[in-house]
C-alpha cells in the first residue's frame, strides 16, 4: 500500500506530493534521497529551474539555475540522475533539456561504435 506521508513520496524540488500531481513531473526512487536532500535548488524557488518554454525570460531563469547548480554538491549526481530517468523539463545539475539529450544522444553513439565482447 502507497503511504502518502512517505518522505519518498514527496518532490525534493517542489515540495509537492508526487502522488497527487506535480510540478516537476519526476517522482522520486528512494535510493536518491539522500543526495537530493543536500541539492542546493531546496534553497531556492523551484520555478527557476523549470521556467515555461514560451516564457521571454527563459534563458535568464537557466543562467540562474545554473549558477545555482554551479555551487551544488550533488550537481553530477543530479545530472546523471536526470539523463538516465530521461528528465525532459528543466535545468537539472546545471544541464538544460537540450544539454541532457546531446549527453544522451553521445554516449549512445558512443556505446554503438563499442566493439561488443561475446563468450
Amino acid at each position: 500500500m502507497i503511504d502518502p506521508d512517505d518522505p519518498s513520496n514527496w518532490c525534493s524540488r517542489c515540495g509537492m506530493n508526487v502522488l497527487h500531481g506535480h510540478k516537476c513531473r519526476r517522482p522520486l526512487l528512494q535510493q536518491t534521497i539522500d543526495w537530493q536532500l543536500q541539492a542546493k535548488c531546496l534553497e531556492v524557488d523551484p520555478d527557476i529551474f523549470f521556467p515555461n518554454r514560451k516564457a521571454d525570460h527563459k534563458e535568464v531563469l537557466d543562467t540562474r539555475a545554473k549558477a545555482v547548480c554551479k555551487v551544488c554538491p550533488v550537481k553530477n549526481a543530479c545530472a546523471e540522475y536526470a539523463i538516465a530517468n530521461n528528465a525532459q523539463f528543466g535545468v537539472w545539475g546545471g544541464l538544460t533539456t537540450r544539454e541532457r539529450r546531446s549527453i544522451r544522444q553521445q554516449r549512445a553513439r558512443r556505446a554503438a561504435s563499442e566493439p561488443t565482447t561475446t563468450s
